[in-house]
């Protein structure tokens, strides 16, 4: 099976974005240490993701959405390309930028 059209570049968006995405730390101390600026561990309610090697997660995510319900929204789009198999890797290395890991 082929790939839904524009799920390509798509990904290849979404991939971009990640290699462009500031970072989220904040200084601790004069020392440079640097404490993320996130939330607390929450189990993951992302449909596509609920199956994966882990259950918990933090938000914000990788991707900069701050809560599963819109983080949801942006994997959904590519479910399509995750349901013809394509890759193995495919759904984990999405839901790993949608839910990271806490």
């Amino acid at each position: 099976m082929r790939a839904p059209p524009g799920a390509l570049p798509a990904l290849a968006v979404l991939l971009a974005g990640l290699s462009a995405a500031p970072s989220r730390g904040q200084p601790y101390s004069e020392k440079g240490i640097s404490v993320p600026d996130h939330g607390f561990c929450q189990p993951i309610s992302i449909p596509l993701c609920t199956d994966i090697a882990y259950n918990q997660t933090i938000m914000p995510n990788l991707l900069g959405h701050t809560n599963q319900e819109d983080a949801g929204l942006e994997v959904h789009q590519f479910y399509p390309l995750v349901k013809v198999q394509c890759s193995l890797e495919l759904k984990f290395f999405l839901c790993s930028m949608a839910a990271r890991r806490s």
